[in-house]
């Protein structure tokens, strides 16, 4: 019988392999992908937190969704854990434990190149512990300020003394993913360039999942919202996620520790849906007492602890921002616009960012 936490690494290696992002979408994706994010929020009345503008160009977003809803109950189900919430929330709460539980892995008991993660199908993969110092330096990355700090912080990460030992095989995996991407048969082959492009969606995968699920901060500053601008998100809330729960999985590991992690993350996302459920969520934002709305539904959950509180607010804020932007983008498709509207009601980025933090984006 397979353990919940082979379960859950298989789930962080097949996550790796359903994410693939195409400039230039047919019209059977658009339709398939604005199909899924309608469902999403009008069935399960949950909002992805990137913009409808970014989920149109996921090549398989909504075949990547069943396959990860299907796997996620059955990993919930293993631990024993019955969350009653709708399937997008529970792949939101397998994610955070499969990443988790592959750095546990990865650091605890050395599973590193016995296993790959397939970045371009045939032709490249790397181990799960090159992937995961990647995500390392994503968290650290976005508080540097240009490229050559951004090359410094990653140098640092791997000289540490904790990754010495295996440094040599760490440079080599990273060395071939840019000499792949920088090649002169890539950027002689129009095809093979737009791959080495995807590649690093495909490779952050997991991660791309667990932010349109669950905790990507759109950064508080851009010129002005259009069709043209690329809006970046930073990782915030799901590292303070995995920060806060890592020294647990890898210091007071067992099985007990999986099921309250998922009873926990539960308990957050039970706030969550109950809050963007209400019949009152549309007034709440317009009167500008969203803070106060989430406290009292937190506390109903004998959520009180002000780090807890906080961690939900952000959530709760990405998710609003998010729906805001992908109105802003997103105005030629009615059908779109109407599902968001019918769950935020009539208010714009620039009145909810004003009243709840004084300030306009």
């Amino acid at each position: 019988m397979t353990s919940p936490s082979d379960l859950l690494f298989e789930y962080f290696l097949t996550s790796t392999d359903l994410v693939e992002t195409i400039p230039d979408p047919n019209k059977t994706i658009l339709e398939s992908n604005k199909k899924e994010l309608l469902r999403m929020i009008r069935e399960d009345s949950y909002i992805p937190l990137f913009s409808a503008e970014k989920i149109k160009f996921i090549k398989n977003f909504s075949s990547a969704y069943n396959e990860l809803r299907n796997k996620a109950n059955e990993i919930l189900n293993e631990l024993n854990v019955q969350t009653n919430l709708p399937p997008s929330y529970n792949v939101a709460i397998t994610l955070q434990l499969a990443i988790l539980e592959t750095w546990r892995k990865v650091v605890v008991e050395k599973v590193v190149f016995n296993k790959r993660v397939n970045i371009i199908k045939g032709k490249l993969d790397i181990s799960p512990y090159t992937l995961l110092i990647l995500y390392k330096f994503v968290v650290i990355s976005k508080f540097a300020s240009n490229g050559n700090e951004m090359v410094k912080l990653l140098q640092k990460l791997l000289e540490s003394p904790k990754n010495r030992e295996i440094l040599p095989d760490i440079y080599a995996e990273i060395k071939r993913l840019i000499d792949y991407s920088t090649s002169e048969e890539v950027k002689k082959n129009k095809g093979q360039q737009r791959r080495a492009y995807t590649m690093y969606n495909t490779l952050f995968a997991p991660l791309v999942f667990s932010y349109t699920l669950s905790g990507s901060n759109l950064v508080r500053y851009y010129k002005k919202i259009s069709k043209q601008n690329q809006l970046s998100y930073t990782s915030t809330v799901l590292m303070d996620l995995l920060g806060a729960y890592s020294f647990r999985m890898i210091y007071g590991y067992s099985n007990s520790t999986l099921v309250s992690l998922a009873e926990e993350l539960s308990q957050y996302f039970k706030v969550i849906h109950e809050t963007l459920s209400s019949k009152e969520f549309k007034s709440v934002l317009k009167e500008g007492s969203l803070y106060s709305y989430l406290v009292t539904k937190a506390n109903e959950h004998n959520i009180t602890d002000m780090n807890k509180i906080s961690l939900l607010w952000n959530l709760i804020n990405d998710i609003i921002i998010a729906a805001l932007v992908s109105l802003e983008l997103y105005e030629e498709d009615d059908e779109v616009k109407k599902a968001y509207k019918e769950k935020i009601g009539e208010i714009d980025i620039y009145e909810y960012t004003t009243r709840q933090y004084g300030l306009a984006y």
